[in-house]
C-alpha cells in the first residue's frame, strides 16, 4: 500500500498527485511543484534506506551536484529531502512524458529493433555522455532510467546513484536479474569510472538489436544478418577489462554509426566522408545555433553542422545562427556554410543521377525480359491449341471408322466385388471381372430372365471408358452394404451384373442370379439402388460394367 496519499505535501514544496510504481529505489509518485506548478516525479528512497542508510546520504550528495543542470537529454533534478511526517527520503525530478525504454523494448521490440531505431536511441545518449564526461558520469545506464518521448526525445535520469552506492554496499542487491547485464564487470573489483557507461551503452545496443543480452563474458549473440563490423563494435564495448574497451561512449558510437545507418545511408556517408574531411577545421568552437520551426537547437560546431547536413538532420533551408554576431541565415546562404552546402548538393545530384540511370537500366532489362516471356508464353499457348485440335480430329476419325462390332474385347471394364456371405457383411472388393460378350440384340452370357432395365446395345465401341478405380469409388462399400441389407437372401450365392450408360452416367441395366439361376426379384431390387448412382458422363454408349458377388 502506498505510504503517501494524493494531496500530501513534502516539505511544503511538492504536492502528491498519485502513486505511479515501485522501483529498485522505492515508491515513485507523480506530484506538482508548488512554486511554479510544474509536474514533478518524486522518487522515494525508502527501499534503499532499508538496506543501507549511509547510501541514501551518498545519493543526496550526487543529486545536489545535478540540481540546476539543464541538458536536453538529462532529466532535470529539482531537489531532495526527507519528509518529516513519514521520514521518507526522496529525490524530486522533472516529470518526463513518454515511456521507459524497458517498457518500449518489451512492447514493441521483444526480438530486436531495426538498426535505424537503435541509432536514434543510442546516438543522443552517447553524445550526452561525451559532453558531460569531464564533470560527471552516470555509472549504470540501463533501460529503466532512459525515457523515450512520443516524438523520439531521449532523456536519462539517476546520474551517479548506483555508482556511489557501491561504496557502502554490493550494488547488485538493488538489481533484478534482468538489470544485472547492464552493470559493468569492474563494480565487483574496483571503483568504476566513465568507462562503465561504455559497457552499459554497448549492452543496451546489444539488447535493442537482438532482444537479449550478451553472454556474461561479453561475447555478443546478435542476429545472423547483423553486419560483422557492428558485431565487433558492440563486442569492443562489452570487454570485461575497462582498459581494453573504447575509451568513451562517443568512440563506441563512431564505430557503430556506419553500420547503424543502413546500407543506403552508409553508402552516402562514405561518399561524403572526404567532403567532411575537406572542410574540417581543427578545434572548432560550438558557436552556432540552428533554428527549426520555432525552436533553436545547439550549440554546434561547424563540423557538427556539416555532419548533420550530410545526415539530413539539418536541411539547407534551416536557419543557422552565429551566436557571437547574431547573424541569422539559411544554411545555403550562410557565409560559413555556403560552399559546403553547394558542394554537398552537387555531389548529391550526381549520386541521384547515377541511381536514376541504374534504375532506368534495371527497368529496361525487366521490360525486355517481360516482353520475351510474353512472346514465349503466347507461342506455347498457340502450340497447345493446335495440338489439341489435331488430337481431337485424330480421335474422331479413328472412332468413326471402326464400324459395327460386338462388345467382346480384351479391354477390362468390369469391376467385380466378392462378398463373403458367411460373414454377413462386405469382406472386401477385388477387381477381376471381364467384359461379357453380347450380340447386337443384347443379353448376357451368364443367362437372362433375372434382369431389370434395358440392356445397352453397342454398335460402335468407343475407346472412352471408366477405370476400375472410378467405378469402385461410386459402387463403394456403402452401396454394396445397402444392396446386401435390402436385396440379398440369407442363403445362396448371388451375382449381380450391371452396365453403365456413358452418355447419361447412370446404371441402365442390371441382371442377377441366385445359385446360377436368374432371379428377377433380386435384379429389380438391386437396380432400384444402382440406378440412382451418378458416374462421370462420357461420349460413348457403354462406359463400363461391373459385377458384385455375395
Amino acid at each position: 500500500m502506498p505510504k503517501l496519499n494524493p494531496g500530501a505535501q513534502l516539505l511544503n514544496q511538492y504536492q502528491i498527485v498519485n502513486y505511479v510504481s515501485s522501483t529498485r529505489w522505492g515508491e515513485k509518485y507523480k506530484a506538482v511543484r508548488l512554486s511554479d506548478q510544474r509536474s514533478a516525479e518524486i522518487q522515494c528512497l525508502d527501499r534503499l534506506a532499508g538496506i543501507n542508510k549511509a547510501a541514501v546520504d551518498l545519493v543526496f550528495s550526487v543529486t545536489e551536484k545535478m540540481v540546476g543542470i539543464v541538458h536536453k537529454h538529462i532529466v532535470e533534478v529539482f531537489g531532495y529531502g526527507v519528509d518529516p511526517a513519514t521520514r521518507m527520503p526522496f529525490v524530486a525530478q522533472a516529470w518526463t512524458e513518454g515511456q521507459l525504454l524497458a517498457d518500449l523494448m518489451i512492447k514493441k521490440f521483444p526480438v530486436g529493433a531495426p538498426p535505424a531505431t537503435v541509432r536514434r536511441i543510442v546516438t543522443p545518449i552517447a553524445v550526452m555522455l561525451d559532453e558531460v564526461q569531464d564533470s560527471f558520469f552516470h555509472g549504470f545506464i540501463n533501460p529503466k532510467c532512459v525515457f523515450v518521448s512520443s516524438i523520439g526525445r531521449v532523456k536519462v535520469s539517476e546520474f551517479g546513484w548506483l555508482s556511489v552506492c557501491s561504496v557502502h554496499m554490493d550494488p547488485s542487491t538493488l538489481l533484478e536479474p534482468a538489470d544485472r547485464p547492464y552493470l559493468a564487470p569492474e563494480y565487483s573489483r574496483t571503483k568504476p569510472d566513465h568507462r562503465a557507461d561504455v559497457h552499459s551503452l554497448a549492452m543496451i545496443s546489444h539488447v535493442l538489436l537482438s532482444g537479449r543480452p550478451a553472454l556474461p563474458d561479453g561475447t555478443p549473440e546478435l542476429k545472423a544478418e547483423t553486419p560483422q563490423e557492428l558485431v565487433e563494435a558492440v563486442q569492443g564495448g562489452l570487454l570485461p577489462d575497462p582498459e581494453l574497451r573504447y575509451p568513451t561512449a562517443g568512440a563506441l558510437l563512431e564505430v557503430m554509426r556506419i553500420s547503424l545507418l543502413g546500407a543506403k545511408k552508409a553508402s552516402k556517408s562514405m561518399m561524403m566522408l572526404d567532403l567532411l574531411r575537406t572542410f574540417a577545421e581543427e578545434g572548432e568552437d560550438r558557436k552556432y545555433m540552428v533554428q527549426k520551426g520555432r525552436l533553436d537547437y545547439g550549440p554546434y560546431s561547424g563540423q557538427e553542422i556539416r555532419e548533420k547536413l550530410c545526415d539530413e538532420e539539418i536541411l539547407p533551408d534551416h536557419v543557422v545562427v552565429t551566436i557571437a554576431t547574431g547573424v541569422r541565415k539559411k544554411a545555403l546562404q550562410h557565409p560559413d556554410f555556403t560552399d559546403f552546402v553547394q558542394e554537398y548538393q552537387r555531389r548529391m545530384e550526381l549520386k541521384r543521377r547515377e541511381e536514376a540511370e541504374k534504375q532506368t537500366t534495371v527497368s529496361e532489362k525487366r521490360q525486355s525480359r517481360t516482353l520475351k516471356l510474353t512472346v514465349v508464353l503466347g507461342l506455347v499457348g498457340l502450340a497447345a491449341v493446335a495440338l489439341s485440335i489435331v488430337l481431337y480430329q485424330s480421335v474422331t476419325k479413328e472412332s468413326g471408322g471402326r464400324g459395327k462390332r460386338a462388345i467382346g474385347s480384351e479391354q477390362d471394364l468390369a469391376v467385380e466385388t466378392d462378398v463373403g456371405a458367411e460373414m454377413g457383411a462386405v469382406a472386401g472388393m477385388k477387381a477381376g471381372g471381364v467384359r461379357k460378350k453380347r450380340t447386337k440384340s443384347g443379353g448376357s452370357s451368364s443367362g437372362g430372365g433375372g434382369y431389370s432395365g434395358e440392356e445397352i446395345k453397342v454398335y460402335a465401341l468407343d475407346s472412352l471408358e471408366l477405370s476400375r478405380s472410378v467405378i469402385n469409388s461410386v459402387v463403394n462399400r456403402d452401396v454394396i452394404m445397402q444392396i446386401s441389407g435390402s436385396c440379398i437372401p440369407p442363403t445362396g450365392t448371388v451375382v449381380i451384373n450391371y452396365q453403365i450408360d456413358g452418355r447419361r452416367g447412370r446404371v441402365r441395366y442390371t441382371a442377377a442370379t441366385l445359385d446360377r439361376e436368374p432371379n428377377k426379384k433380386i435384379a429389380s431390387c438391386a437396380h432400384g439402388i444402382l440406378k440412382n448412382l451418378e458416374f462421370p458422363v462420357l461420349d460413348t454408349d457403354l462406359s463400363g460394367s461391373g459385377s458384385i458377388r455375395y
